[in-house]
Protein backbone atom coordinates (compact mmCIF):
# COMPACT_ATOMS: atom_id res chain seq x y z
CA UNK A 1 0.00 0.00 0.00
CA UNK A 2 3.14 1.73 -0.24
CA UNK A 3 1.03 4.15 -3.65
CA UNK A 4 -1.63 5.46 -1.30
CA UNK A 5 0.27 6.55 1.71
CA UNK A 6 3.15 8.76 -1.16
CA UNK A 7 5.84 6.13 -0.05
CA UNK A 8 6.06 5.18 -3.58
CA UNK A 9 6.78 8.05 -5.31
CA UNK A 10 9.17 9.05 -3.23
CA UNK A 11 11.28 5.82 -3.24
CA UNK A 12 11.52 6.17 -6.93
CA UNK A 13 12.30 9.96 -6.81
CA UNK A 14 14.73 8.64 -4.19
CA UNK A 15 16.58 6.06 -5.64
CA UNK A 16 14.82 5.29 -9.12
CA UNK A 17 12.37 2.65 -10.28
CA UNK A 18 14.94 -0.57 -10.19
CA UNK A 19 15.82 -0.03 -6.39
CA UNK A 20 12.16 0.75 -5.58
CA UNK A 21 11.17 -2.52 -7.27
CA UNK A 22 14.20 -4.60 -5.39
CA UNK A 23 12.98 -3.42 -2.17
CA UNK A 24 9.45 -3.63 -2.68
CA UNK A 25 10.55 -7.73 -3.56
CA UNK A 26 12.46 -7.78 -0.40
CA UNK A 27 9.57 -6.47 1.92
CA UNK A 28 7.51 -8.65 0.13
CA UNK A 29 9.62 -11.89 0.76
CA UNK A 30 10.52 -11.28 4.14
CA UNK A 31 7.06 -10.59 5.27
CA UNK A 32 5.79 -13.47 3.02
CA UNK A 33 8.25 -15.16 5.76
CA UNK A 34 7.28 -13.75 8.69
CA UNK A 35 3.53 -14.36 7.92
CA UNK A 36 4.67 -18.07 7.30
CA UNK A 37 6.65 -18.24 10.78
CA UNK A 38 3.92 -16.90 12.59
CA UNK A 39 1.05 -18.65 11.34
CA UNK A 40 3.44 -21.79 12.19
CA UNK A 41 4.34 -21.34 15.81
CA UNK A 42 1.07 -19.50 16.75
CA UNK A 43 -0.92 -21.52 19.48
CA UNK A 44 -4.92 -22.81 18.06
CA UNK A 45 -7.16 -21.17 19.57
CA UNK A 46 -10.06 -21.78 18.30
CA UNK A 47 -12.90 -19.25 17.86
CA UNK A 48 -15.80 -20.99 15.96
CA UNK A 49 -16.08 -24.13 14.27
CA UNK A 50 -17.20 -24.21 10.93
CA UNK A 51 -19.57 -26.70 9.43
CA UNK A 52 -17.73 -29.26 7.62
CA UNK A 53 -19.97 -29.07 4.48
CA UNK A 54 -18.53 -25.47 4.45
CA UNK A 55 -15.32 -26.76 3.30
CA UNK A 56 -16.68 -28.19 -0.08
CA UNK A 57 -18.14 -23.99 -1.21
CA UNK A 58 -14.13 -23.24 -0.47
CA UNK A 59 -13.16 -25.07 -3.67
CA UNK A 60 -14.65 -23.53 -6.14
CA UNK A 61 -13.77 -20.46 -4.35
CA UNK A 62 -10.64 -20.69 -4.34
CA UNK A 63 -10.26 -22.14 -8.23
CA UNK A 64 -11.95 -19.22 -9.16
CA UNK A 65 -9.95 -16.92 -7.57
CA UNK A 66 -6.44 -18.68 -9.58
CA UNK A 67 -8.67 -17.93 -12.33
CA UNK A 68 -8.93 -14.21 -11.22
CA UNK A 69 -5.12 -13.47 -10.12
CA UNK A 70 -4.08 -15.68 -13.83
CA UNK A 71 -6.16 -13.06 -15.49
CA UNK A 72 -4.52 -10.32 -13.98
CA UNK A 73 -0.89 -11.81 -15.30
CA UNK A 74 -1.88 -12.34 -18.77
CA UNK A 75 -2.73 -9.35 -21.32
CA UNK A 76 -6.33 -8.32 -22.17
CA UNK A 77 -8.90 -10.57 -21.64
CA UNK A 78 -13.08 -9.99 -20.95
CA UNK A 79 -12.02 -10.55 -17.15
CA UNK A 80 -9.46 -7.90 -16.74
CA UNK A 81 -11.26 -5.38 -18.82
CA UNK A 82 -14.68 -5.87 -16.95
CA UNK A 83 -12.88 -5.83 -13.40
CA UNK A 84 -9.60 -3.92 -14.00
CA UNK A 85 -8.01 -5.53 -10.67
CA UNK A 86 -9.23 -9.07 -11.39
CA UNK A 87 -6.23 -10.11 -8.42
CA UNK A 88 -8.14 -7.99 -5.70
CA UNK A 89 -11.20 -10.20 -6.52
CA UNK A 90 -8.95 -12.93 -6.44
CA UNK A 91 -7.25 -12.14 -3.06
CA UNK A 92 -10.37 -11.17 -1.65
CA UNK A 93 -12.57 -14.40 -2.61
CA UNK A 94 -9.29 -16.60 -1.97
CA UNK A 95 -9.37 -14.75 1.67
CA UNK A 96 -13.43 -14.83 1.72
CA UNK A 97 -12.75 -18.66 0.82
CA UNK A 98 -10.57 -19.81 4.02
CA UNK A 99 -12.57 -17.90 6.13
CA UNK A 100 -15.39 -20.06 5.26
CA UNK A 101 -13.63 -23.43 6.01
CA UNK A 102 -11.34 -22.30 9.37
CA UNK A 103 -12.47 -20.89 12.36
CA UNK A 104 -9.04 -20.42 14.19
CA UNK A 105 -7.95 -16.91 15.14
CA UNK A 106 -4.87 -17.02 13.00
CA UNK A 107 -6.43 -18.28 10.40
CA UNK A 108 -8.78 -15.42 10.92
CA UNK A 109 -6.55 -12.91 11.50
CA UNK A 110 -4.05 -13.79 8.25
CA UNK A 111 -7.02 -14.42 5.53
CA UNK A 112 -9.29 -11.78 7.03
CA UNK A 113 -6.20 -9.23 6.88
CA UNK A 114 -5.42 -10.68 3.21
CA UNK A 115 -9.06 -10.27 1.93
CA UNK A 116 -9.40 -6.49 4.01
CA UNK A 117 -6.19 -5.07 2.40
CA UNK A 118 -7.86 -6.60 -1.07
CA UNK A 119 -10.61 -4.72 -0.55
CA UNK A 120 -9.06 -1.49 0.10
CA UNK A 121 -6.55 -1.57 -2.74
CA UNK A 122 -9.36 -3.02 -5.23
CA UNK A 123 -11.20 0.32 -3.93
CA UNK A 124 -8.32 2.57 -4.81
CA UNK A 125 -6.95 0.94 -7.56
CA UNK A 126 -10.53 1.70 -9.07
CA UNK A 127 -10.54 5.52 -8.50
CA UNK A 128 -6.94 5.66 -9.76
CA UNK A 129 -8.10 4.02 -12.73
CA UNK A 130 -10.73 5.87 -13.03
CA UNK A 131 -8.83 9.16 -13.35
CA UNK A 132 -6.07 7.38 -15.43
CA UNK A 133 -7.22 7.48 -19.10
CA UNK A 134 -5.69 4.76 -20.97
CA UNK A 135 -6.11 3.26 -24.44
CA UNK A 136 -8.13 0.82 -24.62
CA UNK A 137 -6.09 -2.91 -25.12
CA UNK A 138 -6.99 -5.50 -27.78
CA UNK A 139 -9.33 -7.69 -25.91
CA UNK A 140 -9.32 -11.27 -26.63
CA UNK A 141 -11.05 -14.39 -25.48
CA UNK A 142 -7.99 -16.11 -25.69
CA UNK A 143 -6.41 -14.60 -22.72
CA UNK A 144 -9.48 -15.79 -20.87
CA UNK A 145 -9.28 -19.36 -21.71
CA UNK A 146 -5.68 -19.00 -21.17
CA UNK A 147 -5.80 -17.36 -17.49
CA UNK A 148 -8.77 -20.56 -17.22
CA UNK A 149 -6.12 -23.28 -17.81
CA UNK A 150 -3.44 -21.14 -16.11
CA UNK A 151 -5.52 -20.99 -13.24
CA UNK A 152 -6.67 -24.24 -13.30
CA UNK A 153 -3.50 -25.71 -13.69
CA UNK A 154 -1.64 -23.85 -10.43
CA UNK A 155 -4.95 -24.16 -8.18
CA UNK A 156 -4.50 -28.56 -9.24
CA UNK A 157 -1.02 -28.13 -7.70
CA UNK A 158 -1.59 -26.25 -5.12
CA UNK A 159 -4.44 -28.41 -3.64
CA UNK A 160 -2.70 -31.69 -4.46
CA UNK A 161 0.44 -30.41 -2.55
CA UNK A 162 -1.36 -28.49 -0.05
CA UNK A 163 -0.84 -30.83 2.96
CA UNK A 164 3.03 -30.39 2.21
CA UNK A 165 3.21 -26.65 1.72
CA UNK A 166 1.05 -25.47 4.36
CA UNK A 167 0.28 -28.43 6.84
CA UNK A 168 -3.52 -29.32 5.49
CA UNK A 169 -4.18 -31.82 3.61
CA UNK A 170 -7.10 -31.46 1.27
CA UNK A 171 -10.06 -33.43 1.17
CA UNK A 172 -10.95 -32.70 -2.19
CA UNK A 173 -13.79 -34.46 -3.53
CA UNK A 174 -13.37 -36.69 -6.43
Amino acid sequence: MSREIGLRRRLINLNGMWFYRASISLFAIGGTALIILGRTESPFIQIWVPPWQWREITYPLTLFAFILSASELLPAGYLKRNLQHPIYAGVLLWGGAHLISNGDLASVLLFGSLALAALVKASTGLYRSARQSRPPAQISIQWDIAAILLGLSVWGLVALYHGPLFGMALDLPV
